[in-house]
This record gives C-alpha cells, structure tokens and sequence, in this order.
C-alpha cells in the first residue's frame, strides 16, 4: 500500500478543464469534466488477469479540485466470479474493508446500492445465492450474477400469492421499506432483528399455520427464527384480519427476471450512465451538479467488466466532496472504454478494496484515508 501511495502522489498537477458538447444553457451552468484521464495512469496486474489503472491529482490547494479514478478492468476471460454479500440481515451493516477482508481471496470489493441512511436497510430489491431477500411487484433494474457469477444487467420483478381464511392475495411486497401495494407484504428474517413496517395486522406464521395475530402496539414487530410475518393495509389488511390462530396458510414469492436469464446475486443499480451510443449524465440541476464520489459498474463492447470510483479529498461538515459530477460521469466512463455503465451508491458510501494477489491483505484504492460508510451490501469478484 505504502509503493501505492508513493506512486499516486507523484501524480499532482492540477486536472485542466475541457468543455464537453452541452446545451448553452448547460455550457453555463454544468462543470465541465476534467483532463485527468488523459494523463498516463498508474497500472498495476491483479491475479486473474484483473488490472488495476489509477489517475490521480494528488493534493491540490483547493481539495475540491483532487481527484482520483480507479478503473479495475475484469477481462471477459478472466476466471474471476463476482456476487453480492451482506450482513446477513437488511438491517445489518459493515463497511467495505469488512467485507473484503471476510472474502478469501476477493480480488476486488465495492460498495453497493443505495440504502436508506434512517434504517440501513437497501433501498430496492436484493438477492443473493437465488434467495429473494428484499423485492416489490414492479420493474427494478438490478446488476445481476448468474449461474457463471459474470456481472450483467437486468430486471427483477416480485411474483407470488398468498392465502388463508379462505383469501387469496398477489404479494406485493418482501422485506419492503413500506408497506408497499394493495396486496400482502411478507417479513422475513433476513430483514434482521429491528422493527419494520406494519399495516392493518400482523399475521406471525409458522409452519404453514397463523401461530400469532398482532393488533394496535403489538404490530411491527421483526420475525423470530422459523417466522414469516405477513401484513397489509386496505382490503388486503381488513381480509387479513380474519385470519385467526390455527389457519392453514399458502405462502409463495420468487423475483422474476426481465430477460428470463437465471439470477443468483443482484442488487438494484442506480443511473444508467452509458448504454451503447448514447449518454445520460442527467440535468445540471442542484443536486447532479455537486462535485460527489461517485462508483460505477462499466461494460466494453468487447465484454470486459468495469468497476469504478472518482473521488476527492474534500470533506465538508464530515461529507465527503470531490470527484464527478452527475453528468461528468458518462464522460469519464466513456473515456474508459465504457460501453454500458450504471451507477451504484455514492458520497460518502464510494469505497473500493482490492488484493495485489490473493493470499495478501485488501487496501483501499478509491480515495486517500477517509472514514469508511457502513453499507447494507457490497460487490466482489474473486
């Protein structure tokens, strides 16, 4: 890490500007990318035939002005495998080093989708080993694994019904942040053991049967080992009321693949910053124009998989600043080879770790020594 350090920082002239193609409105407004990428990176050979390439300012009079891209290129080739891991509870968090260093033998780790900041838990839908731990009954784009663990794109989409009391109801929502649509919601333990969204009633079941009815203060509380919980609000919740101890209940969910492909791993990916010809760096509103870290996961034309971060040296209020506006990103992304490439979570959650070779200890590459964010979830190839 230290030959690392060294290296990066005789990388310290300050990045120049260019003006990218944009609107005369946006030419006003929108900050423009800057020339980093046209320096001769930083390369470093990480097993498998991964390669890491880092541009890198180094310390600047105005920190806003650092900046640092990682780009570690996967080959189509290569014998790495990636996937999604987690606490082991949607509630639960660790940071990207904890991650990393609980993979034997993960090469590359990164943060992973947005989450709420309030309860921890993801944002939209995740799944891991074929296991559907959090989904809703509508299109969520998703960075999907396959049986042959190659990050790809995707949708998923929960399906299922659930019945007792003589009802039957489409479940619309699993380990969802709300009590989402018109029709059941189901808990599981895998949303951890803090309280969690509640409708009209709390059904407890276990074993196929209604084993507790929850009213009032009762209702919100997480599922015990063996539980699945089921609630709802309108129709479905005053249906759902009926259900008494000792009724039988039929319970079925399964996240359904927009292109019909197996999905093992999956979380939802955030902008879709690059798709074949075309760029979409969002507006140069408030928000997309902030100089943020920002991760990414790219693909080439030729296959090659991607995985991103540009970051800075600011921290503001301890928030961290510096590296890529929204609309930069596709600039970036395209002058890396990007052929299609989405977002993942950002700001203060951007962490990238990698292993020089596999038996050796993860580092952090993505940005100098800042706090680590704990996150619900992390990518990692191995």
């Amino acid at each position: 890490m230290r030959a690392l350090t060294v290296a990066l920082a005789c990388l310290t002239a300050t990045a120049a500007a260019v003006v990218a193609p944009a609107s005369t409105a946006q030419a006003v407004t929108c900050k423009p990318p800057t020339t980093l990428l046209s320096r001769t990176p930083l390369v470093r050979q990480l097993p498998s035939g991964a390669v890491m390439r880092v541009w890198d300012t180094g310390p600047t009079s105005d920190p806003m002005k650092s900046q640092r891209i990682v780009a570690v290129t996967i080959p189509r080739t290569s014998a790495l495998r990636g996937g999604v891991t987690w606490p082991g509870a949607l509630t639960g968090r660790r940071t990207v080093a904890q991650y990393a260093q609980s993979i034997s033998g993960s090469v590359v780790a990164v943060n992973g989708a947005v989450f709420d900041p309030g309860t921890g838990v993801p944002v939209a839908t995740v799944q891991r080993n074929g296991v559907p731990l959090k989904g809703i009954a509508s299109v969520r784009y998703v960075v999907a694994f396959g049986p042959d663990r190659k990050a790809t794109m995707d949708s998923l989409t929960l399906s299922g019904t659930a019945r007792a009391h003589g009802y039957s109801w489409r479940t619309t929502g699993l380990n969802w942040n709300t009590v989402a649509g018109t029709g059941i919601n189901v808990y599981t333990t895998a949303w951890g053991a803090k309280s969690r969204p509640y409708g009209t009633v709390d059904v407890v079941v276990a074993n196929g049967k209604v084993v507790a009815r929850r009213t009032g203060t009762a209702r919100g509380a997480y599922p015990r080992s063996g539980q699945v919980i089921l609630t709802a609000t309108g129709t479905a919740g005053t249906q759902l009321s009926a259900a008494r101890v000792g009724d039988a209940v039929s319970l079925s969910y399964r996240l359904v693949s927009g292109s019909g492909a197996t999905v093992v791993d999956a979380v939802t990916r955030g902008h879709r910053y690059v798709d074949g010809s075309y760029s979409d760096g969002g507006s140069c509103s408030t928000r997309d124009e902030q100089v943020r870290p920002r991760t990414a996961i790219a693909w080439t034309a030729a296959g090659d998989t991607m995985v991103v971060t540009v970051s800075g040296r600011a921290v503001i209020n301890g928030t961290m600043y510096g590296g890529s506006t929204h609309h930069q990103m596709p600039t970036y992304l395209r002058q890396l080879g990007a052929y299609q490439a989405v977002g993942l979570d950002g700001g203060g959650s951007t962490t990238m770790y990698v292993r020089s070779t596999v038996s050796g200890s993860p580092y952090r590459v993505d940005r100098p020594s800042t706090s680590l964010r704990p996150v619900p979830n992390a990518l990692f190839w191995r």
